[in-house]
């Protein structure tokens, strides 16, 4: 049963030997050696680190600023924030070439990953991101929840990308939306379980809400493949064009491993 003292304590193991450098809690938190994870890792090797909480890549990361705070600055009130528009994203879109590198170009995707940060009462945010990348981070858009209810529903999504089970797959994001109501990750990962079962109608209801409140790549052009022309319009006139041929190759790739594991 998930419960955001599951959540505390699995995030405490990360605490060990982290002490505060400064009485701020900003740069207590930049004091942290925030060791960052293989980018070339798949969601599912992401998602194993998750369900540990292993703090190098960003589920994990939050949960140990999470728990940092609790334990050296009580009295500050914090939050979960997830990113309805990449601060990063928008700068690596700004800087790319013409025409884009393709290392640029899945650069700017690996940005757009859902993701959450640390918010203060103030709107202060901190992005772990900014100390590796020595840049004070804050993204243009958020949306602030309970920072344990958060992690918990995260943490269950992660789950359920490892389930193999359609409708147990299904069973756990419902668990992750009732547990922390209304995300874009709930909602992405609901109309992919959808597909999988089949249901288109329920799958394009789940990516028009993450959609209407995070309209990134990834997620227009799903929008478009289960016939929304108007996210297509969407994509093309957001994102350069060898973006949208990347994500074409993308699901031909796929589909041919899972052409190639069928006949396995």
């Amino acid at each position: 049963m998930i419960t955001e003292d599951l959540m505390r304590e699995m995030a405490t193991a990360n605490l060990l030997r982290i002490v505060p450098v400064s009485k701020d809690p900003i740069e207590a938190l930049y004091g942290i050696n925030w060791t960052a994870g293989d980018t070339s890792m798949d969601q599912m090797d992401i998602a194993k680190a998750n369900i540990w909480l292993e703090p190098i890549y960003c589920l994990g990361r939050l949960a140990l600023a999470a728990i940092f705070m609790e334990k050296y600055f009580p009295a500050v009130e914090i939050s979960s924030a997830e990113v309805l528009e990449d601060y990063l994203a928008n700068f690596m879109a700004s800087i790319m070439s013409d025409p884009p590198l393709p290392s640029e170009l899945h650069e700017l995707l690996m940005y757009e990953e859902p993701h959450s940060v640390l918010a203060f009462k103030d709107g202060t945010q901190f992005d772990p991101l900014s100390v590796g990348l020595g840049m004070d981070i804050q993204h243009p858009r958020i949306e602030s929840y309970p920072i344990w209810k958060q992690i918990g529903s995260s943490w269950l999504c992660s789950q359920a990308l490892l389930e193999q089970n359609r409708h147990a797959k299904l069973e756990l994001l419902e668990q992750a939306e009732e547990f922390c109501p209304n995300t874009t990750l709930v909602a992405e990962n609901k109309a992919g379980a959808y597909m999988l079962l089949g249901d288109v109608d329920r799958a394009i209801q789940e990516l028009d809400k993450a959609i209407e409140r995070r309209p990134v790549a990834r997620s227009l052009f799903g929008s478009y493949l289960l016939g929304n022309q108007n996210s297509y319009r969407l994509l093309t006139d957001k994102y350069p064009p060898l973006l949208v041929e990347l994500l074409k190759q993308e699901v031909k790739d796929n589909e041919q491993r899972y052409i190639a594991r069928a006949r396995s």
